[in-house]
């Protein structure tokens, strides 16, 4: 379905599929530091990650959120916490958005990667998956296997989907800004197709009893 078609979709005043909320799986550099050496993407906050650096050196929750007002949508950032469900269910409830940002090493730290099963778990039908993967960063390269292996474990039920909602190698600013274009419009258009199937079936007038004369 055509992305004009999806914003088309009516929510209430408060939701609706014309916002969204970014939750960034990534963590501080000095938590980070237990893990690997190259610090230099990251700051001393979840929001200061720079995956793309040096060659783009934007935030990517500033990036991200770029990308949803061009598309006329507002959003909102979080951090990945246990009990994500909470978060999830309001949004399925207001019928928003919700794309999950992930930064695979902070996947491999604990609770990022329980409260990733958890969210995996869940199935949510109106959820993205962005995996930011920089090319030039040599320490993930030679790291990508193990990284790779705990990512799909942690997302088993996305990856066994195999649908256009979980990206996983998302490798420059430039592809992040079109795959994020993509998947909200699809996304969208998913929450628009079921309001459409739930109209259509209330609307389908009910037959009445048929009485046989004794």
């Amino acid at each position: 379905m055509a992305a004009s078609a999806a914003r088309a979709a009516v929510g209430d005043p408060g939701g609706g599929p014309k916002r969204v909320t970014f939750v960034l799986a990534v963590t501080s550099a000095n938590e980070l530091a237990a893990l690997r050496r190259r610090l230099d993407y990251y700051g001393g906050q979840f929001d200061e990650w720079t995956p793309f650096h040096p060659h783009f050196r934007q935030r990517v929750c500033v990036l991200a959120q770029s990308v949803a007002a061009s598309q006329d949508m507002v959003s909102n950032i979080v951090k990945l916490h246990t009990g994500i469900g909470g978060l999830l269910e309001t949004s399925k409830e207001r019928n928003e958005v919700v794309v999950f940002i992930i930064d695979v090493w902070t996947a491999m730290l604990e609770p990022f990667h329980t409260a990733l099963i958890e969210y995996d778990g869940r199935n949510e039908p109106t959820t993205g998956v962005l995996v930011p993967w920089n090319p030039h960063d040599a320490e993930t390269i030679e790291n990508a296997a193990e990284l790779r292996a705990s990512l799909a474990q942690a997302l088993r039920n996305n990856v066994l989907r195999q649908d256009d909602f979980l990206r996983m190698n998302v490798s420059s600013h430039d592809e992040f800004g079109r795959t994020l274009v993509q998947v909200l419009a699809d996304l969208q258009a998913r929450i628009f197709s079921s309001h459409a199937s739930l109209r259509t079936r209330d609307a389908q007038p009910r037959r009445r009893p048929f009485l046989q004369s004794p």
